[in-house]
């Protein structure tokens, strides 16, 4: 059996306008009955054995907006559920309350906090930033023994400001999980490859040099210090639902769905089953991620299977294979085994048996 951890949009509206969101910020809102049919599906999916265990990701938009909404469910799942069920919330932080703050910190739930920099972060719908914001009620929420982790997406601005290195530091003071990520880069061009790369490695050298746990730290699907990843596990262990209760293989899909949370006997069937979206039980690898073909494979694993074009011409790629290079070179990953992959590994995205 395995674990099953469900994106789940509680609003696709938003107080932010982050330019690289891909949600619309649209009012809608998921239903009490959605959610109730959400619970009541992945209690029956344990019960049965089917799963194992599931974590939720709470996210948006802003999920804090509509709290009143899906308060209650996370604290009814634990309880069915015990051990087998955890939440976690994905949030701006910028909306943080005395009884948002009481309720994660006395239930325990963690929040993945989306920080992009520490003075030009992102900005709300008036176009002001909301950096201040965000860092005083993250020191807030963690004086008060909450948890969280820091999300980055790489972007022109924190980039050009140089607020990497601040975020490193952030992290460093407070010992937290930090996961960069480059989707975005893919935007803005060749001519932000040696800028990002620079930023990235003086990042990951402040940590070291801090004494900091580089467990805890990921760029994109590399994991310094660790042997192995399975790369994005969208469509077989990560799926997404929908405000209105329609299910993806990912939260970034669009189209049609493969199922409807309402109407579904089983998402795990139902992401078996699925052949619009080459990601997932549907997902064939590309030529140009085959261990022969690209160093970074067995770490990287083509990273996102929908918003990528992997290639020596794609600028992430690149950068991908040399943040990679960095941490072989610098002897960052727990194994050495396996900075090469077995010969298994040229056709199949898994740690071989033996290991």
């Amino acid at each position: 059996m395995f674990s099953l951890s469900p994106w789940i949009f509680a609003t696709e509206n938003c107080n932010l306008r982050c330019p690289y969101c891909f949600e619309g910020h649209v009012n809608k809102n998921m239903s009490k009955e959605v959610w109730s049919a959400t619970s009541e599906h992945f209690i029956q999916l344990v019960q049965d054995h089917v799963i194992r265990r599931t974590h939720w990701r709470i996210s948006g938009g802003e999920p804090f907006m509509v709290f009143d909404t899906w308060r209650e469910f996370p604290l009814y799942m634990k309880k069915v559920l015990g051990g087998n069920f955890n939440a976690g919330i994905i949030s701006n932080f910028t909306l943080l309350n005395d009884e948002i703050v009481r309720y994660l910190v006395e239930n325990n739930i963690g929040c993945g906090v989306s920080l992009d920099g520490t003075i030009h972060s992102k900005v709300d719908i008036n176009g002001n930033s909301t950096s201040k914001k965000v860092m005083e009620n993250l020191e807030w929420f963690l004086d008060e023994g909450g948890r969280c982790n820091i999300l980055t997406v790489l972007t022109d601005t924190n980039v050009e400001t140089g607020e990497i290195l601040d975020l490193a530091k952030f992290v460093v003071k407070h010992d937290l999980p930090w996961q960069v990520n480059s989707d975005i880069f893919v935007m803005l061009g060749n001519d932000y490859i040696e800028q990002m790369y620079q930023d990235v490695i003086e990042a990951i050298e402040y940590l070291t040099k801090s004494g900091y746990n580089m467990k805890k730290f990921s760029f994109q699907f590399l994991r310094p210090c660790s042997s192995c990843t399975d790369g994005c596990q969208a469509g077989r262990r990560l799926l997404s639902i929908h405000t209105d209760g329609s299910i993806y293989p990912c939260q970034t899909c669009e189209g049609d769905p493969i199922a409807n949370i309402m109407t579904c006997d089983n998402i795990v069937n139902a992401l078996k089953r699925q052949t619009a979206y080459p990601i997932g039980y549907n997902y064939e690898r590309p030529e140009a991620c085959h261990p022969d073909r690209c160093t970074a494979s067995f770490h990287c694993k083509g990273s996102c299977k929908l918003n990528m074009a992997p290639g020596d011409e794609n600028p992430k790629c690149q950068l991908i294979r040399r943040i990679h290079q960095y941490f072989v070179s610098n002897g960052y990953y727990a194994c050495l085994l396996y900075t090469s992959p077995s010969p298994r590994d040229r056709s199949v995205f898994r740690m071989p048996s033996s290991a």
